[in-house]
C-alpha cells in the first residue's frame, strides 16, 4: 500500500472547510482616526483616487453600518469631485439603500446623484434626484439652496429659461453662501433669450429660392456648397436632356427622370436648411447652458 494512502481524507487543521461568512478584521480607533485624517487630507489635495481607496477600506472594516454610511457618502463626494460621474451614482445607492441613513445623508446622496447626471448631459434624470434631494433638506438649509440651484442648472439645460431663472433667484433671495452665484446665474438667465438664433422657417424659404442659401444664413457653408452643386448640376442636366430630345422630337424619359432627381434634391435641400436652423440654435442654447452647467459644477 502507498505510503499516502488515506492522507487525502484525512481532516487536518489546514484542510477543513467552512460555510460561515468571512467578516472584516475590525480596525482599532486609533488608526481608524488616522486613516479618516489621511483620507481627507488627500481630498483636500484633489488626490481624490487615493483618498477613495482609504474610505473603501475604513468602509470595509467598519462595523457599525452608521459609520459604513458615512464613508460611502465621502466615496460618492471624491467621484463626483473628481468627475467620475458613473462611478459616483454606483457609489450613491450605498447610501441611499441604507436603513440607516439620516434623512441630511440621504439628501446629500441624491443631490450628489442628481449632479452627476447633470455632469453626464442627462437634465431629466437628473431633476428627479434633485427634486428629492430639496424634499429632504432642511428648509434654508445649504444643502436645499444647492439644490435649487442645480434644479436651476438642469431648467436651463432643457431650455426652459424662466422655471431656471425662477430658481435661481429663490437661491439668490435666500441668506445661503450661493446667494451671489444664484444673482449671476439668474441675470445670464434673464438675457438667454438674446442669445443668436436663426428662422428655420427663413433657412427654407431662402434655400427655397437659391439652394444652399439656407444652410449659408446659418454658417454651414459646406453644406450650402453641396446644396448648391448637386441641385445645380442636375437642373443643368435636365435643360440638356430636354434641349436633346425636344429638338429630336423623341418622348421626354430622360428630362421627365432627371426632373425628378432635381425635385428630390431640391426639396431635400429645404429640409436640410431647416434642420440646420435647428440645429444651430440647439448648438447656441448647449453653449449658453452648458457654461453655467460648468460653472454650477465647479462649485467646491
Amino acid at each position: 500500500m502507498s505510503a499516502w494512502a488515506g492522507v487525502a481524507t484525512a481532516e487536518t487543521p489546514e484542510t477543513k472547510t467552512t460555510d460561515a461568512p468571512v467578516s472584516a478584521p475590525a480596525i482599532s480607533s486609533e488608526r481608524t482616526t488616522f486613516l479618516e485624517g489621511f483620507a481627507a487630507s488627500l481630498a483636500r489635495e484633489r488626490d481624490y483616487y487615493r483618498a477613495i481607496s482609504v474610505w473603501k477600506e475604513l468602509r470595509f472594516g467598519a462595523p457599525d453600518p452608521r459609520d459604513r454610511v458615512r464613508y460611502s457618502l465621502s466615496i460618492t463626494h471624491a467621484y463626483r469631485a473628481s468627475q467620475r460621474y458613473a462611478s459616483a451614482l454606483s457609489a450613491s445607492p450605498h447610501v441611499l439603500q441604507s436603513e440607516v441613513a439620516t434623512p441630511a445623508e440621504r439628501a446629500e446622496a441624491e443631490l450628489l446623484s442628481g449632479e452627476s447626471y447633470l455632469g453626464l448631459k442627462i437634465p431629466f434624470q437628473a431633476e428627479v434626484h434633485l427634486a428629492k434631494g430639496l424634499e429632504l433638506s432642511a428648509p434654508c438649509s445649504e444643502l436645499a439652496a444647492r439644490a435649487e440651484l442645480m434644479l436651476g442648472v438642469a431648467r436651463a439645460e432643457a431650455g426652459d429659461w424662466p422655471r431656471a431663472r425662477a430658481y435661481f433667484l429663490r437661491v439668490q433671495n435666500g441668506k445661503s453662501s450661493l446667494a451671489p452665484v444664484g444673482t449671476d446665474f439668474a441675470a445670464q438667465a434673464l438675457k438667454a433669450p438674446d442669445m443668436p438664433q436663426r428662422s428655420p422657417l427663413a433657412a427654407a424659404v431662402l434655400s427655397g429660392l437659391l439652394p444652399g442659401a439656407g444652410q449659408a444664413y446659418t454658417g454651414h457653408w459646406v453644406d450650402a456648397a453641396q446644396a448648391f452643386f448637386f441641385v445645380g448640376a442636375f437642373a443643368f442636366a435636365s435643360f440638356l436632356a430636354y434641349s436633346y430630345e425636344h429638338e429630336g422630337g423623341r418622348p421626354l424619359v430622360l428630362t421627365t427622370i432627371s426632373l425628378s432627381l432635381t425635385g428630390i434634391f431640391h426639396i431635400s435641400n429645404i429640409i436640410g436648411a431647416e434642420r440646420t436652423a435647428r440645429y444651430y440654435n440647439q448648438h447656441q442654447r448647449d453653449i449658453y447652458a452648458g457654461g453655467i452647467r460648468d460653472r454650477a459644477l465647479a462649485l467646491p
